[in-house]
This record gives C-alpha cells, sequence and structure tokens, in this order.
C-alpha cells in the first residue's frame, strides 16, 4: 500500500476523529502512528533540510521571515517540495499487517463512517483507492 506525503496528514486527521471503540480504536491508532512515525522522522527532516538549503537567506545566513511568519524560497525550493510531497509511504501487504490495513480499510470505505469534504475529499478519494486495493489483494490470497 502506498500514501503520497502529501496526503498523511488529512490521512491522520480523518482517521483520528473517528470515534472508535475497542480493537477497532487499537488498529486504527496503530495504522497512525505509522503515519505519523514516517511524517515526523522522514517528510519533516527532508523538509527542513530542503528549506536550509533553498531559503533565501540574509547577510549573516540567516533565513528571512517575513510578518507574517512565512519563509521566502527560491524555485528550487518549490520543486524539489513538490518532489518530497509526491513521494510515498510504503506498507507491507504481509500477514503482520493484514488485520490493521482491512480494518482501516473497511472504516475508509465506509460512507457514512467518513463523511468529508473540501481539501479532504481529494486525499479520500486517493486513499480509497489504496484501500480497495488492499481488500481485493488480502481476497485473493485466501
Amino acid at each position: 500500500m502506498q500514501i503520497k506525503n502529501k496526503d498523511i496528514s488529512n490521512t491522520y486527521t480523518m482517521l483520528f476523529d473517528l470515534e472508535l471503540k475497542g480493537k477497532t480504536s487499537r488498529l486504527r491508532s496503530r495504522f497512525n502512528r505509522l503515519l505519523h512515525d514516517h511524517y515526523n522522522n522522514t517528510v519533516q527532516i527532508e523538509e527542513n533540510e530542503l528549506r536550509n538549503q533553498y531559503a533565501i537567506k540574509d547577510e549573516n545566513n540567516e533565513i528571512i521571515i517575513d510578518d507574517k511568519g512565512n519563509f521566502k524560497v527560491t524555485e528550487e525550493y518549490l520543486n524539489e517540495m513538490s518532489i518530497l510531497l509526491n513521494e510515498e509511504l510504503h506498507i507491507d501487504l504481509n500477514e503482520a499487517n493484514k488485520e490493521m490495513l482491512l480494518t482501516v480499510a473497511n472504516l475508509f470505505l465506509d460512507e457514512e463512517l467518513m463523511i468529508v469534504s473540501g481539501e479532504l475529499a481529494e486525499t479520500y478519494d486517493s486513499v480509497c483507492e489504496q484501500f480497495e486495493y488492499v481488500i481485493q489483494f488480502y481476497e485473493s490470497q485466501n
């Protein structure tokens, strides 16, 4: 299963906001930990590296930050960030992940449980395609 880096935060949020109990909640939390760990240990670190490499700096080599707290960047930064955000987290479809992935897939594909709009709708569509693949994969193993 693959989730684009740009979809990780929204996926995490959609799952986090669900009111669940027991085993379903634990498996959701386990999946969210995978997302959280990848984002914090890979995406954020690489984003910071790109910011340090490509942000516009002053004469003291400090990143220039405007009144709104934004930093100025070069075109290379935008290109590299686009590449980073389109890279994917890979989650193995193996026996160890089976129950977690099928549980989260069923949560995502439950039309009464998952109600999304706006920016989340695009992420939802992309992630649902992945979860549909997960279900097909495990069903073909039986």
